[in-house]
């Protein structure tokens, strides 16, 4: 109920259901999409009163389409039908990879997964075809199960005593460095068979900084040092209701970095910052920048 694109994970529960019980797939015809509607209007206090209105207002929104983004070196609004495909190869540790090559063939549960990855992916035909992966969270877990099944299969295949503990003490490690790398700022984790989140970010080929990682620290670090009434610029933050400064820098704020003694930059903000100003601060991740500081000699 939370994303509408759980929705196609009925799909997904018909699929299982032909796979394992064929015999019960007319009953589920009925029974499955039944429940599945009572549940989401139990669960969503916004359709008790007015179920129609609210669900009609809901579609709308998801009719819209978010900020443009960087991909694959452009910015669109309007990525292409396999965005969340290249995204997903992005985004998933290499180890986690290496295990989905080498999970098992020809299985039923095989099959049951590779539908649990491809189905919730049918969002890619909706208007909400953006930042990253959080629309295709289901996808995420097929992989997740998938790489784990593909790094038991190996530990099978090498045939000695302990190499399941091996292998599974090794990926843990490995997925504890890649935590500590992004650390912690974990939706802008980029795997490195795309180079990182610093070389994602050189190249524009990925969102970075889109939800606020950093501007808390950015601003922090002006409210402690910004004298008394300094110029503060923070439409270089977007959005810019992410930026709360003290109270005595709300009336003197400004709206060009040009008057501006103190320049908060947030991502790949269009901001022409001036030849005078310095970057006294900056909050990095895995060598990306995603939100800065520039001071300029006080204008007043």
């Amino acid at each position: 109920a939370s994303r509408f694109v759980n929705g196609l994970l009925g799909l997904l529960c018909l699929a299982i259901i032909a796979i394992e019980h064929r015999d019960q797939l007319k009953r589920a015809l009925w029974q499955l999409p039944a429940l599945a509607l009572a549940t989401f209007y139990v669960v969503w206090p916004r359709l008790w009163l007015h179920p129609i209105g609210a669900l009609a207002e809901s579609l709308h929104k998801l009719s819209q389409t978010h900020s443009p983004e960087p991909f694959l070196g452009t910015v669109t609004a309007h990525p292409p039908h396999y965005y969340f495909l290249v995204y997903l190869f992005a985004t998933l540790p290499i180890g986690v990879l290496a295990g989905v090559l080498a999970s098992p063939r020809r299985t039923r549960a095989t099959l049951v997964t590779a539908l649990w990855f491809v189905i919730p992916l049918g969002v890619a035909f909706s208007p909400v075809r953006q930042d990253g992966v959080r629309y295709v969270m289901p996808s995420v877990v097929a992989l997740a199960l998938a790489g784990a099944a593909g790094w038991d299969r190996l530990a099978d295949l090498l045939r000695f005593r302990h190499a399941f503990l091996a292998i599974a003490g090794a990926l843990v490690v490995y997925l504890g460095v890649t935590l500590v790398r992004i650390h912690p700022y974990y939706l802008d984790y980029f795997a490195e068979q795309v180079g990182g989140t610093h070389t994602v970010a050189a190249h524009r080929w990925f969102e970075t900084a889109w939800w606020g990682e950093g501007v808390d620290r950015a601003v922090a670090y002006v409210n402690e040092h910004a004298a008394p009434g300094a110029k503060v610029d923070r439409d270089c933050i977007l959005p810019a209701h992410l930026a709360w400064f003290r109270e005595d820098l709300w009336t003197p704020m400004v709206h060009s970095p040009a008057q501006a003694t103190w320049i908060v930059r947030y991502g790949d903000a269009p901001c022409a910052i001036p030849p005078d100003a310095r970057r006294v601060f900056a909050v990095e991740a895995d060598g990306a920048t995603l939100a800065e500081v520039w001071q300029r000699p006080d204008s007043r």
